[in-house]
């Protein structure tokens, strides 16, 4: 079983402007960060590793378990919004794999997963580049938001498996007033 991190700590707090980058939805429209943001909610920002030549087993294993705990981030008031890196737009469908793959570890119909919180492409690594988490496309990150749109933790993992676990994302939320 694939274990994740579950004492963290936030690392530096990105200089960037995260709630102005864009991302791309699956039916290839731009989607702003902020747009996802509302008032008095909190914002988990997960970036997986992305599309590689194959669907990391560790991206499958993270998603299936926001999803599956979803309904823990929406009682504390939470949203999450998971970002899925590709070099290039056609690599766009690696998306859909990742959700079917994390349908599967569920046993639960695709759609489950796609209608379950946003899931969007960051083409050409555009948002990586910006975040500066650049690695065989990218580290797996995780930013969560304050209900006033700062960035209150950050982390970002040293290799594909260093991720924080469903717990210790929750004990976090629940520190940020």
């Amino acid at each position: 079983m694939i274990k994740f991190a579950d004492e963290v700590r936030s690392g530096p707090l990105p200089t960037t402007d995260l709630l102005q980058l864009k991302f791309t939805n699956l039916e290839n429209q731009s989607v702003e960060l902020k747009s996802l943001l509302h008032p008095g909610k909190k914002l988990v920002v997960v970036v997986m590793r992305g599309f590689a030549g194959e669907v990391c087993k560790f991206c499958t294993t993270q998603t299936s378990r926001l999803v599956s705990n979803y309904s823990k981030f929406t009682d504390r008031e939470t949203e999450i919004v998971i970002i899925y890196p590709v070099s290039s737009a056609q690599d766009s469908s690696r998306l859909q794999e990742l959700q079917m793959g994390a349908a599967a570890q569920l046993q639960v119909p695709f759609q489950n997963i796609q209608s379950s919180m946003p899931m969007l492409l960051d083409v050409d690594l555009e948002a990586v580049k910006k975040l500066g988490i650049e690695k065989n496309l990218a580290k797996p990150s995780t930013y969560i938001f304050d209900g006033e749109g700062n960035v209150r933790f950050a982390y970002v993992g040293s290799h594909l498996a260093d991720r924080p676990s469903i717990q210790a994302l929750l004990d976090v939320i629940d520190k940020i007033q």
